[in-house]
């Protein structure tokens, strides 16, 4: 038996005030952190545009092969391309839920989607975040702000960490250096104990040893090649070569896709027509050592199998006016077609009627491709002399019915 109950009766007294005084203060404390640093994962797409791409979910083991597009792509999934390509596109998890960013994976590259949240609760203040993980390849990474919110993105290569903000960045990885290319944004460098500013407009790479700055990134000779501005401002659209009187001519118009802005090239007819846009360059190349073209395109319809007959009518044709060292007048071609052609023979794989006999590209029906030229001053060089003036680029679709989609046009020299 207790002789002391008054001492019982303190204990629980006092433990009674110190939890009352605790949860009074710790709930509250405990629901302001939860909704000040509370996340929830993006809704991650994998939009396979050249298949098929080796994809290793997150605790899954092996990798198999995705052919198609996948959603809801879980944190740490690896993915690897061979000569395929593919796109992660990272959205606030809601129904038509904004962009935060877009990562364009090109072939022989393999990367890892670390992290991909976003605040559960809109009080906090923690911005939006991806992060990646790329071993060896390139990829372009575009990061986009929300009106009340920013995105930040971080990639670790394995020579650094680079930090990026809203923009626009291209990152390759090689077996003893990685490069970053800052187009539009600002990233922050840390390697060997040390942050780095890399600002709009700079190229910087960085090894085991040491960070170095490698000069102004490519200039992108293209005007408003993203399509952000009206197509009349930089671009002449145009529909020509109808064979049928009383057939239409094409169409192009600026759309909106995915939140982007795009060209759509299109027509619906018998007979031949060719539809596009040009762009009048004139610029001195005499002096590049390396001039690429990156395209970014989508085909939706086309009516002739490959490009027909002559290979001359592909849904989706790029062409390069120059001239050679000599003065004289050239064109390099490359076409894009979705549509096989069953007969044998069957139509030309490259256009036979063209100086320029590239082979023609299949890419898969209403996916977007990215093109990304190799370096063209070997091959617009005519007896080891290169090009000297780039006078004019189209972008354009011939045949009798088709529909492209156009959403970036970039020819970059240095």
């Amino acid at each position: 038996m207790n002789n002391h109950p008054e001492r019982i009766a303190w204990v629980v007294l006092l433990a009674s005030f110190f939890l009352c005084v605790g949860l009074a203060i710790g709930v509250p404390w405990l629901g302001r952190y939860v909704i000040l640093h509370a996340t929830k994962p993006q809704d991650v797409m994998l939009e396979v545009q050249r298949a098929p791409l080796r994809v290793t979910i997150a605790g899954r083991g092996e990798p198999v092969a995705a052919g198609e597009h996948r959603d809801s792509i879980p944190e740490r999934t690896v993915i690897a391309t061979d000569d395929t390509a593919g796109r992660l596109i990272a959205r606030v998890p809601e129904v038509d839920g904004p962009v935060l960013g877009e990562i364009q994976i090109y072939n022989d590259t393999e990367m890892a989607l670390l992290t991909a949240r976003c605040p559960f609760f809109s009080p906090s203040r923690l911005p939006n975040r991806i992060a990646l993980e790329i071993w060896a390849g390139r990829v372009r990474v575009d990061i986009d702000d929300l009106p009340q919110r920013s995105t930040i993105a971080q990639i670790r290569t394995p020579h650094g960490t680079f930090k990026l903000e809203q923009g626009t960045y291209d990152v390759e990885v090689g077996e003893g250096n990685s490069e970053v290319v800052v187009r539009e944004g600002y990233a922050r460098i840390a390697s060997h104990g040390l942050e780095y500013p890399v600002r709009a407009g700079q190229r910087v790479m960085l090894n085991e040893e040491e960070i170095t700055e490698l000069g102004p990134a490519p200039s992108n000779l293209i005007a408003n090649g993203g399509f952000q501005a009206p197509l009349t401002e930089g671009w002449n659209t145009y529909s020509r070569d109808v064979e049928f009187d009383s057939q239409p001519a094409g169409d192009v118009k600026r759309v909106e896709v995915g939140g982007d802005q795009a060209a759509v090239i299109a027509r619906q007819g018998m007979g031949h027509a060719e539809t596009g846009l040009e762009q009048s360059l004139n610029i001195d190349v005499s002096d590049f050592a390396v001039l690429e073209l990156y395209v970014r395109l989508r085909i939706e319809d086309q009516s002739l199998p490959v490009c027909g007959a002559l290979g001359s009518e592909c849904p989706v044709m790029l062409r390069i006016n120059y001239n050679d060292a000599s003065g004289v007048a050239r064109e390099w071609l490359q076409g894009f077609y979705f549509r096989p052609d069953h007969n044998v023979p069957g139509n030309q794989p490259f256009c036979s009627t063209c100086s320029t006999r590239n082979e023609h590209i299949q890419v898969q029906q209403g996916m977007w491709y990215p093109y990304l030229s190799a370096n063209l001053i070997p091959q617009l060089s005519q007896n080891g002399e290169g090009p000297t003036v780039i006078e004019s680029i189209a972008v354009y679709a011939s045949g009798h019915s088709y529909q492209s989609t156009i959403a970036e046009v970039e020819l970059t020299g240095e």
